[in-house]
Order: C-alpha cells, then structure tokens, then sequence
C-alpha cells in the first residue's frame, strides 16, 4: 500500500465514512466557459451566423480566454446548434 493512501483514506473514512479512491476524471474546466456565457449567447444574438473563431475573437477583445474546443462543448452543453443557414455558402464538398 502507497504512503498516501495510508495516510488519505483513513482521513476519508472518518470524513466520509468510506474507504476507497475518490472518482477520478471528469469536466474540470467547463466552468471557465460558463463564466462567460452571458457574453457569448449576446455575441451569438448579435451575429447569428458567428464562427466559433469569431466568438472567440469578442470574447478575447473582454479579457475573456476560451478555447475553440471549449466553445463547441459550451454550445453543446447548451443545445445551440451551429447549422448553416441560407445565407451561408454551399459546401464544395457536396454532391451537386
């Protein structure tokens, strides 16, 4: 047995009542994102058809830092699709 699981679960277990590893992993960022949010659903209201690189760039011009992966989990987390609309270009790629 590790040294500090000789001295961290037996704390646990007085604490908590259970003895065993605590749950590992999980989202410990998101809330960086979120503190932002009134600004970015404000950017998306303002300019519907905004690219994530965009939201980006307003929230970089507030002091903000948040990254583009960051962002697409944020739309997400809160159901904002990011479908083309009619004033969006076709894709080249598409079967014409």
């Amino acid at each position: 047995m590790g040294k500090a699981r000789t001295i961290r679960w037996p704390a646990r277990f007085g604490a908590e009542g259970e003895i065993a590893a605590k749950p590992m992993g999980g989202d410990r960022h998101s809330h960086r994102t979120e503190a932002h949010a009134v600004l970015i659903l404000q950017t998306l209201e303002d300019r519907s058809q905004a690219h994530l690189r965009e939201v980006r760039a307003t929230l970089q011009e507030h002091g903000a830092t948040v990254s583009l992966s960051g962002l697409s989990r944020f739309f997400k987390r809160h159901g904002i699709s990011r479908k083309k609309g009619r004033s969006t270009r076709p894709s080249r790629t598409a079967r014409t």
